[in-house]
């Protein structure tokens, strides 16, 4: 960078001389600002190189420690056990699997069940939870991870945060060329003044993104809450569009 020194200004003005001076300092700027950017790249391709490395490695020893105990908990008749630990590696190893953006509805929905599995272990009769699947084709694909998120964030706001139980009912159905998805629960839901865009939580705006992302203004989320009656979210995605 010490390379690249900006002139000095000009005493006189000189319109001729001023366009030079400002032209070549305001290429001085972008070419600092060109290194800068690629020195940070640099160390930012270095740090993901990192990180995909240590996703190899990890899911390989995380795979066999479960499936150990799989077969640990079904020689010893715990059979409870042994589901709740396939679910958690099936879960797993759809949250790494970076192949595409999309999943068949049909994987999506065994995600959701492999998460709530798991859950209700935990919270046994305090869970409630219907599922009800009214579609032509469950083959059909969607954006990946995009009921599994608002379904744990019911548990992280509403069944951890109260004692009473929470009923979780998620409905897809497929009407003419577009799929609703409403998944509703009786937690403490949303206030009256929440505004999506203005929150500090990114889990359904990420969702809400990625919708825009894919579908532009056909893919929408939208949002129906009255605390500790009925919350209800709400996806709507067109089948027959896609960017």
């Amino acid at each position: 960078l010490e390379h690249f020194t900006p002139l000095p200004s000009p005493y006189e003005e000189q319109n001729e001389v001023t366009i030079l001076y400002n032209s070549y300092d305001a290429m001085i700027h972008e070419i600092k600002k060109l290194i800068k950017d690629n020195y940070e790249m640099k160390i930012l391709s270095q740090e993901i190189e990192l990180k995909a490395l240590q996703a190899q490695l990890d899911p390989h020893f995380l795979y066999n420690t479960l499936d150990s105990i799989h077969w640990l908990a079904l020689e010893n008749d715990q059979i409870e056990i042994s589901d709740m630990v396939t679910s958690l590696a099936y879960l797993f190893r759809k949250k790494i699997d970076n192949a595409s953006s999309f999943m068949s509805l049909s994987d999506e929905i065994e995600i959701v069940n492999a998460y709530i599995t798991i859950q209700k272990f935990r919270f046994q009769s305090r869970l409630q939870y219907h599922l009800t699947l009214n579609v032509v084709d469950d083959s059909i694909e969607i954006p990946k991870f995009i009921i599994q998120p608002i379904v744990e964030n019911i548990f992280k706001y509403a069944v951890d945060n109260q004692d009473t139980p929470v009923s979780i009912i998620i409905d897809i159905k497929q009407h003419k060329e577009c799929l609703q998805i409403k998944i509703s629960d009786n937690g403490p839901g949303f206030p009256k003044d929440f505004i999506l865009e203005e929150s500090t939580g990114i889990g359904l705006k990420n969702i809400k993104k990625r919708l825009k992302l894919y579908y532009g203004n056909k893919g929408q989320l939208s949002i129906y809450s009255v605390p500790f009656e009925q919350t209800i979210i709400k996806i709507e995605i067109p089948l027959n569009l896609r960017r």
